[in-house]
């Protein structure tokens, strides 16, 4: 997570923002032409407060982008709904270009056909995330209902193809809901699909900050606790990040506290009242405030648990975390490292080199197929990041694990700016393991070459 001016704020808990985030989400289309029993589209317009399925305008979408002109931005044009059933999606990407801005759209693919896949490349589309669950005709209709599998895989091969064809410009993602009825064809899928797009997301399935609730029978009843994000009612929760480093806007113009003010409850105004930017400074500054003094009493955040940690940090101790590092930089900078000895060089090299935890898998966990290794990993110093996470089996490496995901528990034990994105995540493919016992390890390394290992863990695979 590149640490820009949004995500420094929020972790110094800066209520105040003066200028506007560096992403932006716009609802194009509230609506869908299919029924996943996952999704709150599928119930109808009760589900949703009684919004109707619309389109956005062409003005309120120029009014926009007129507002974030100032600077690229990371904008994307999907929060809930099918972007594609916009008879104008591929202007809006256009002109959204047209401002120098990085442009990104989900779909669940049913109208990328070649002609559509053509438009949005030429138009200059950045990014393209496909949701697909699923990977036999029986169980991704059974989720995807009203798509139809050959049509969707289809379009899925016949997109990678003319990308390819033109020489990438294009970055395919993949998003797959992993739920009690996909689970089983996760390993299947990736191993089908891995190599041919940049990153497949499995995704637990949402209850959208609570304002949702998925059916039973999709749920998972023991296991992966990657398949849904339960979370206590009763855990501590801290400031949400949405707040800091997104703004997004629905279908009619009115601003949305985050993905999940899917029933417009936070009766935002409408850029079309008043300007984007006047509406940042005032109305969310005032979330943003209540979320920084521990105050989650409106919807949608009183229902959302998003933001809850296992565990938070006594301020106190957070404070003393703080003044050891200032001691040590005031220590250091009196005591330069090059009038140190050999040996306290050495030791004060250790001492620097990159810290973090290996959550998953467990130490003796039975491993098969396709396996999630995940955790987190920070730079000890100021102004050291991490440049890459190393998986290592029995010594040698197998691959790099994708860094920078959001880890809120991480960002509250230890302190300092951008610490809350330091989670890892890597798919294991065991199958090129031996039946066997095995040592999984992680190295990190950081933006000064510093490397640290840690997270040893014995694992069994057994295909």
């Amino acid at each position: 997570m590149p640490q820009t001016r949004s995500v420094i704020e929020f972790e110094r808990r800066q209520y105040r923002m003066a200028d506007l985030p560096d992403d932006i989400a716009i609802e194009t289309v509230m609506g869908c032409n299919l029924r996943c029993p996952m999704c709150p589209i599928s119930v109808g317009p009760e589900a949703m407060n009684g919004r109707p399925t619309r389109v956005m305008a062409l003005d309120v979408y120029r009014r926009i982008l007129v507002q974030i002109a100032d600077r690229p931005r990371f904008v994307l044009l999907t929060i809930i709904g099918e972007p594609l059933l916009h008879p104008r999606i591929v202007e809006f990407v256009a002109l959204a270009k047209r401002d120098g801005h990085r442009v990104a759209l989900i779909t669940n693919g049913t109208r990328l056909d070649r002609p559509m896949a053509i438009g949005l490349i030429e138009a200059g589309l950045d990014v393209l995330t496909v949701s697909v669950d699923g990977f036999t005709k029986e169980t991704f209709e059974s989720v995807r209902i009203g798509a139809r599998h050959d049509v969707v895989f289809g379009n899925l091969r016949g997109l990678i193809s003319e990308n390819a064809s033109r020489g990438h410009p294009l970055r395919i993602e993949i998003n797959y809901v992993v739920s009690n009825r996909t689970a089983p064809e996760r390993d299947r899928f990736f191993a089908e699909f891995s190599t041919l797009v940049a990153r497949i997301n499995f995704n637990p399935i949402a209850d959208f900050g609570g304002q949702f609730v998925p059916p039973e029978e999709l749920l998972p009843a023991t296991g992966d606790p990657r398949m849904l994000l339960r979370r206590s009612a009763a855990a501590p929760r801290l400031p949400c990040i949405h707040l800091w480093r997104e703004m997004f806007v629905s279908v009619e113009g009115r601003l949305m506290l985050c993905c999940n003010d899917i029933k417009l409850e936070s009766a935002l105004p409408s850029v079309m009242e008043r300007p984007l930017r006047d509406i940042w400074r005032e109305e969310m500054e005032q979330h943003r405030r209540n979320h920084v003094d521990g105050a989650f009493d409106r919807e949608p955040c009183r229902s959302c648990r998003i933001n809850s940690v296992g565990f938070l940090m006594p301020v106190e101790e957070k404070r003393r975390i703080v003044r050891n590092q200032r001691r040590k930089r005031l220590k250091r900078a009196m005591l330069p490292t090059r009038l140190l000895s050999k040996q306290h060089r050495e030791r004060r090299r250790l001492e620097d080199r990159p810290i973090g935890f290996l959550d998953l898998p467990a130490e003796g966990a039975t491993l098969h197929g396709f396996a999630a290794v995940v955790g987190w990993a920070i730079g000890c110093l100021p102004g050291r990041e991490i440049l890459n996470v190393s998986v290592r089996v029995d010594g040698a490496e197998v691959g790099r694990a994708h860094w920078g995901f959001y880890r809120p528990d991480v960002g509250a034990m230890n302190p300092g700016e951008g610490r809350s994105f330091s989670g890892f995540e890597y798919m294991l493919d065991t199958r090129r393991l031996s039946n066997a016992t095995h040592v999984l390890e992680i190295s990190a390394t950081d933006t000064a070459s510093e490397t640290a290992d840690f997270g040893a863990r014995s694992i069994t695979v057994q295909n």
